[in-house]
């Protein structure tokens, strides 16, 4: 932290945490501040860990800016859904601003491995075919289940093992969606592609894991543009 600081790239800071936030870190736990986007549904996470546990644990912290992206993350986890190809966090505690308290927080384990490559595998098809399930049919529109950011930042991976966190945005959506955002996604921010140059790309790519697949563009650049707010395409 030092070193971070004499660059210019880091600061000292004296925080004093809420007690509404305070009794959710076990005793003789350290913590660290990671802090999210910065925009109304901003949330800060603490990562709490101990020299003599191993069991370490993430807090996120919301205001009521963030009320639906953290209800919709506890309702999922709450179900405590059981992957094939992935896991997801435990849930541990919760509780949001109308329930009690002052902040929305989620309480997880630590989920650890390392951050995956930006490049969309078979195996990242496979789990994004497991998160959809099976498809519902809304005003004669097949629709099935998102995870709504999937993408490299929000899956880690530990030797052969994957697992998908930051279930903010999950809810139904257009058929393919999850798969088709990593990539659309991926090229916007790496390469800084337009979204219709970048949808040609992901359809392409996808084609190699189904050749079936359909997509609605018309759709998916809706729901695109609910989650990707910042970037222009």
């Amino acid at each position: 932290m030092q070193l971070l600081v004499q660059l210019g790239i880091g600061v000292y800071a004296k925080v004093k945490l809420h007690k509404d936030i305070q009794r959710y870190i076990p005793e003789h736990y350290q913590w660290n501040v990671l802090i999210g986007t910065y925009d109304a549904t901003q949330k800060i996470v603490l990562q709490c860990f101990s020299q003599h546990q191993s069991d370490n644990i993430y807090i996120k912290i919301g205001n009521a800016g963030s009320d639906e992206q953290m209800l919709r993350e506890i309702q999922f986890l709450r179900s405590k859904k059981q992957y094939n190809s992935f896991s997801i966090p435990k849930l541990i505690e919760s509780s949001l601003i109308h329930e009690s308290g002052c902040f929305n927080i989620l309480v997880t384990n630590e989920f650890k491995g390392t951050r995956i490559l930006p490049h969309f595998t078979e195996e990242l098809y496979r789990i994004s075919r497991e998160i959809a399930g099976k498809v519902t049919v809304i005003n004669g529109v097949p629709y099935e289940f998102s995870h709504g950011d999937f993408a490299p930042w929000n899956i880690r991976k530990t030797g052969f093992s994957y697992t998908v966190f930051d279930w903010e945005h999950c809810g139904m959506r257009p058929i393919g969606y999850d798969a088709i955002y990593f990539i659309i996604m991926t090229e916007i921010a790496l390469h800084h592609r337009k979204f219709d140059e970048a949808f040609e790309i992901a359809e392409k790519r996808l084609r190699i894991f189904n050749s079936e697949m359909k997509f609605d563009k018309h759709l998916i650049r809706q729901e695109f543009a609910k989650t990707a707010k910042s970037l222009q395409f």
